[in-house]
């Protein structure tokens, strides 16, 4: 399948933002050790490894006292549980947090996860919990499989969609805004907001959103503020921030709440996606001047920048052929406002036909009355004349 790497700096994987709780007997750290070491590549796993033996193993996890494992046993994403005779009996660590998860919204949600142990038979009351096996003796290949199936759970349940590019947000938006609505009281991690977005999922996000009473958009616009100003992944707080743009652009107070926290250059997902927000949030002078930046700062920084933005395009309207019908829609529109330069620099970056210089001429003197930088125009259709001459 093929990808597009749009950054070098960011992580695009959602899922290496999911936090699995793996719960087990010490009994069989021989085999949960190896469903860890499989798991953190994909996962955050909290695995509390310590043994009567050897407290100081290196790769304890130590979750800290009751108080704190219940905590971070409902605050996770997945309950995974390794079901043996040792685990399953009541005098076992073990079961008092599968009891912990079975109590809390992980049962509710259909998050724990069982994989029964080599010949141990889970009981019935926990039959809509199993998810698999594993042997001792096959354990390397069983951890791989366990591995995979939870990412296919994990996907359905964050309401992630799959396209040839890679992994993409929005594909269930009521997920979406039932998880940013849970925001103040329910602690888990936000990875299915730690996705692209392609614009179909987008649009039909931000259309269900604006459907909501009002008093739920203002909830909603509130867990988006704070997630841009205190989360640290740049496609989370990307993310926030553009549906934020999108569905409370009246908002003076907003606007200079996010500039609080304005991403440096280095962020590079980050700082295309704060400029098109700004865009939206009507600074057409600041995304002028990203546009501008786009088309002739020639620092490692903004070549970084013209690549993301090229491949982010591609990804979002799925293609090169795509990109260029929607880049060129726009501009014969003049619609969205808040997007026209940057419309305008891509098409400069992408287009070798002379039709885009004729259009851009014609469409000059409109785009420059609706804030669109007669710098940005111009320097542009010469970027696409000397494309079209080769």
């Amino acid at each position: 399948m093929p990808s597009l790497k749009l950054s070098h700096d960011v992580n695009f994987d959602p899922f290496q933002q999911a936090v699995i709780f793996l719960s087990h007997d010490w009994g069989d750290n021989d085999v949960s050790d190896v469903l860890y070491n499989e798991l953190r590549q994909s996962f955050k796993v909290l695995y509390d490894r310590r043994t009567s033996k050897n407290v100081n193993d290196p790769v304890l996890m130590n979750i800290g006292d009751h108080k704190l494992k219940r905590e971070a046993i409902v605050a996770s994403d997945m309950f995974l549980f390794v079901a043996s005779n040792a685990s399953m009996n009541k005098s076992s660590w073990a079961f008092t947090e599968l009891q912990v998860a079975d109590g809390s919204h992980l049962a509710q949600s259909n998050r724990i996860v069982m994989i029964a142990l080599d010949e141990y038979h889970i009981p019935e009351i926990y039959g809509n919990c199993i998810y698999g096996h594993c042997k001792r003796a096959t354990i390397m290949a069983d951890a791989v499989t366990i591995a995979e199936s939870i990412r296919i759970k994990l996907a359905a349940l964050g309401g992630l969609g799959k396209t040839p590019y890679g992994v993409v947000a929005g594909r269930e938006p009521s997920i979406l805004i039932e998880r940013l609505l849970d925001l103040p009281t329910e602690k888990r991690s936000l990875y299915p907001l730690a996705a692209v977005f392609t614009a179909p999922m987008a649009q039909r996000l931000i259309r269900e959103v604006q459907k909501l009473p009002i008093v739920d958009q203002e909830r909603l616009c509130q867990a988006l503020m704070d997630i841009y100003l205190w989360n640290d992944h740049q496609i989370t707080r990307q993310n926030a921030i553009y549906l934020l743009s999108r569905v409370r652009n009246d908002s003076p107070e907003l606007i200079v709440e996010a500039g609080s926290r304005y991403p440096i250059l280095d962020e590079s997902f980050l700082y295309r996606g704060f400029h098109v927000a700004l865009g939206f949030f009507g600074n057409l002078d600041a995304t002028n001047k990203y546009a501008e930046q786009l088309l002739t700062n020639r620092s490692v920084q903004w070549r970084t920048q013209r690549d993301l933005n090229t491949q982010f395009h591609l990804l979002y309207y799925g293609g090169k052929e795509g990109t260029l019908a929607i880049l060129r829609t726009e501009i014969d529109t003049l619609s969205p406002t808040a997007l026209l330069a940057l419309a305008v620099a891509t098409l400069g970056l992408i287009s070798n036909f002379q039709s885009d210089v004729e259009r851009l001429s014609l469409k000059q003197i409109p785009m420059e009355k609706k804030g669109v930088s007669p710098y940005v125009i111009k320097k542009t259709i010469r970027m696409i004349e000397l494309r079209a001459r080769r």
